[in-house]
């Protein structure tokens, strides 16, 4: 009887990170400013609050919350804060040797969201498998902490490739030519979630849980992009919703109240008045006239 052959797929690395040098994620004094340095290994750098300035060899800008630059090997960077915030940063530095690292030469972007869930399980596996110190730029390895979970190194390890792959898939997807173009594009994605939930009361934390900003970012950008605040804007829906439902479907004022997510009725009136001048109930006297 003829054995069955199997054909064994050979997988191919398209990203092999071959070491891990230097993990640092805390915040930064608003003073901190360091000359800078050159290193034969990749540097990545994300800013998950504030700013921080940067200068290279040939440029000068700088970086905001959600944003992330590359440094490739033996490119000098200095990195100094602006006197007045205090950022937080995630620096990881790394040997790979990988051809597909070419894209992230001078590579520098805002995240798109669909990334910002791995930096943070990345951040969470790297605190569980290593020692963490504040930022000294004079730490020259990582120490595996003591009770690091079973191959949690090698985790650290296949989270910074995976995202590092992501962000190459994503680089050629998610283009902003303009800090404009993604706040738009962000402003848009807030507004779709907002209408999908007229009939809920959702909170500033669970829309920031969503998005994986910080409030701040969140609010400064959806009021430039907007010309109002991300609860006034969704108030503002629940009523235009509410209207429909006591108008167009006959609703009482105490159903209006529940299926827009208000906590009771007397509150839903309150909010109601705000935006329309008069209570839903005048609302309805006057509009049944017509």
């Amino acid at each position: 009887m003829a054995k069955d052959i199997y054909i064994r797929q050979t997988i191919s690395s398209l990203i092999n990170v071959n070491k891990i040098v230097t993990i640092h994620y805390s915040d930064f004094d608003k003073d901190f400013d360091y000359p800078g340095e050159s290193h034969d290994f990749w540097e990545l750098l994300y800013v998950e609050r504030g700013e921080v300035n940067l200068q290279t060899k040939n440029k000068e800008l700088k970086l905001y919350e959600g944003e992330i630059i590359f440094h490739k090997p033996n490119e000098f960077h200095r990195h100094f804060c602006n006197g007045s915030v205090s950022p937080r940063l995630f620096i990881v530095t790394f040997v790979c040797r990988s051809p597909a690292m070419a894209v992230f030469r001078g590579m520098h972007t805002r995240l798109p969201r669909a990334v910002l869930p791995m930096i943070s399980r990345f951040i969470v596996e790297a605190k569980e498998s290593f020692l963490l110190p504040e930022y000294d730029p004079h730490i020259k390895g990582l120490s595996q902490a003591p009770d690091s979970p079973p191959g949690g190194p090698q985790m650290v390890k296949l989270h910074l490739e995976m995202l590092l792959i992501t962000l190459l898939r994503e680089s050629e997807r998610t283009v902003f030519t303009s800090k404009d173009a993604w706040e738009e594009q962000l402003a848009n994605e807030m507004t779709e979630y907002l209408s999908a939930r007229l009939s809920e009361h959702i909170t500033l934390g669970e829309i920031c849980d969503k998005f994986h900003y910080s409030k701040t970012l969140l609010c400064s950008t959806f009021r430039r992009t907007m010309g109002m605040g991300i609860m006034e804007y969704h108030s503002r829906l629940r009523i235009e919703y509410a209207k429909d439902l006591l108008l167009r479907r006959g609703c009482s004022v105490r159903e209006a109240s529940e299926q827009t997510g208000f906590e009771n009725q007397y509150y839903f009136s309150r909010v109601f008045r705000r935006y329309e001048g008069k209570s839903p109930r005048e609302f309805l006297k006057e509009n049944r006239k017509l």
